[in-house]
């Protein structure tokens, strides 16, 4: 299809569309084939007004690094898992108590929130911010950031001036004295990651285009709008006589089911969580029960220490074992798999309330949560 060239008049593309042997063939029709040739000039002219804002945003194919834009993108700042860091020689675990501890600081109203610097700027003083974190997304494989790149941010990285990020985290404390393990004080743009060949390389993240696209559909070229349909209908498995507005309707809805598919892995990684942080505190009372019939532990700590083995269940099991207790008989505690201590009432209590007792974690909460109440209140 003819398509307006720069400097061309609207009578003289008019004259070209209108007789064209292949427009001829396609729209015999005149009406039909002077309107379409209309809908064409229109699209020029309102691309000739915009092209200066349009350009701001869209790159040449010679330097298409990566497609430039003023949308969100989500990041991955923290790898999950272990990881030796040759600059401070020694090896740190990102785990999701870390990341419990950067999302709390990042969630304080007490608490400056993190910027996008460059070259650890904000290390140095220098305050300058290349765009917005504006989320903290917690994942199997990491912690990830929903971040908002400024006109100053888009450049660094369409250019290919930044290749990486690095995120700079350390303790801090709050005016009011509340202290946080872990704050994110900045993303910060650079060319030689600390976590080396832990993150990938920010330009294969950051998916940039112009409007609520990720798709770069229309170039601008010479003035005009060149629109690369074909391949795009190979893709989409469409006709190949599918209009512009059909293939972004097509984006649009790949890109609405891949968000709703994020959003719901997301909740379900927060019923996940919520269920394990439920499973490690019934252990906790258990385990803190234990250390104080042992006089390990003092009664008044026990929501100090539940918290900790919530957090960091190996350590605190370590740390108690390695404390002398009395060697004492621990009160109440009935094997599972022999019922015969308990009395006909005790047996319909436990199948009224649920409790399974030939599962060893059922049977320890039902001595918790029953058998030791009626000895406290004087019972058998």
């Amino acid at each position: 299809m003819p398509l307006p060239k720069e400097g061309q008049s609207k009578e003289d593309y008019i004259k070209e569309f209108m007789t064209d042997p292949e427009m001829i063939s396609k729209h015999p029709d005149e009406t039909q084939r002077m309107a379409i040739c209309e809908d064409e000039w229109k699209k020029f002219s309102e691309g000739q007004m915009s092209r200066e804002i349009e350009e701001e945003f869209t790159l040449d194919k010679a330097s298409d690094i990566a497609k430039p834009t003023i949308n969100d993108q989500i990041i991955k700042v923290f790898p999950s898992g272990k990881h030796f860091i040759e600059k401070l020689n020694r090896e740190l675990n990102f785990d999701q108590a870390f990341f419990t501890d950067i999302q709390s600081a990042f969630s304080s109203n007490t608490l400056s929130k993190p910027i996008i610097d460059k070259d650890h700027g904000l290390r140095r003083g220098q305050s300058e911010s290349f765009g917005d974190i504006k989320e903290l997304i917690n994942r199997a494989d990491g912690q990830y950031a929903k971040i908002k790149l400024n006109k100053s941010g888009v450049e660094l990285v369409k250019n290919g001036s930044y290749r990486y990020i690095s995120p700079d985290w350390s303790g801090t404390t709050d005016t009011q004295g509340n202290k946080f393990k872990a704050k994110l004080n900045a993303i910060s743009l650079t060319n030689y990651p600390a976590l080396e060949g832990a993150l990938p390389d920010l330009q294969s993240q950051v998916q940039l285009s112009k409007g609520n696209s990720n798709i770069n559909i229309v170039k601008i070229k010479n003035g005009g709008i060149d629109m690369e349909l074909t391949k795009l209908n190979e893709i989409f498995s469409l006709s190949g006589n599918d209009s512009l507005d059909i293939i972004v309707e097509k984006v649009t809805e790949l890109q609405k089911s891949r968000t709703e598919a994020e959003n719901k892995a997301i909740e379900l990684s927060k019923e996940l969580t919520a269920i394990k942080s439920e499973g490690l505190k019934k252990e906790a009372e258990i385990f803190i029960k234990e250390q104080v019939q042992l006089e390990k532990m003092h009664p008044a700590i026990q929501d100090i220490v539940m918290n900790r083995y919530v957090l960091d269940k190996e350590s605190v099991i370590a740390e108690y074992a390695l404390i002398p207790g009395k060697t004492v008989k621990i009160q109440n505690t009935r094997s599972p798999l022999d019922n015969t201590q308990l009395s006909k009432e005790d047996l319909e209590i436990a199948k009224k309330a649920g409790y399974d007792l030939s599962n060893a974690d059922d049977y320890r909460q039902f001595e918790i949560n029953v058998l030791d109440k009626k000895l406290n209140k004087g019972g058998k």
